[in-house]
């Protein structure tokens, strides 16, 4: 209880750091004001970040892989800023720091944490719906189940099956 206290204490001093006149440049008074339940208020990160809008989504499976590990997951991506490519070696860059930060960190399990991120940290979000997924048929499993030896799906009942001959 004690803990609390000075944690709520020290986040209270924060934010009137924040919005005194010894506040870094990168934080405003009105930003404190608008986004004071951010995380990201807290984390001194600059006011640009709040107004970025990013997409939360489902991936799909990859046609190679054929686990179910990676299914299920919901994960952001922000929007592109500009790239352009480096005329001397050919690189892809960009000005944007937090361009490919989605790709890898900010997976969640479900699509409400994911909101949930993504309003505590200021940022408008779009869901993309879900992709569609089927399981069709395998076909290879009616050459190897016990009833395949008697399919009439090939050329009929066998006259005489092996096992049920007479000696």
């Amino acid at each position: 209880r004690r803990r609390l206290r000075s944690s709520s204490r020290t986040l209270m001093f924060a934010l009137a750091a924040f919005a005194g006149q010894g506040a870094r440049p990168l934080a405003c008074a009105s930003a404190v004001r608008a986004y004071a339940t951010s995380w990201g208020i807290v984390a001194g990160s600059p006011e640009s970040t709040y107004q970025r809008k990013v997409t939360i989504y489902s991936p799909a499976r990859p046609p190679s892989q054929q686990g179910l590990a990676c299914l299920g997951k919901w994960k952001i991506e922000f929007e592109y800023g500009g790239r352009w490519e480096n005329p001397l070696m050919g690189w892809t860059s960009t000005s944007d720091p937090l361009a490919n930060v989605g790709y890898s960190h900010l997976t969640f399990d479900t699509r409400e944490a994911a909101e949930h991120f993504a309003s505590n940290q200021g940022w408008t979000y779009v869901v993309a719906k879900e992709p569609n997924t089927h399981s069709r048929l395998k076909r290879h499993t009616r050459w190897f189940d016990y009833g395949s030896v008697y399919s009439t799906k090939r050329a009929g009942l066998p006259l005489d099956p092996p096992q049920f001959s007479d000696p």
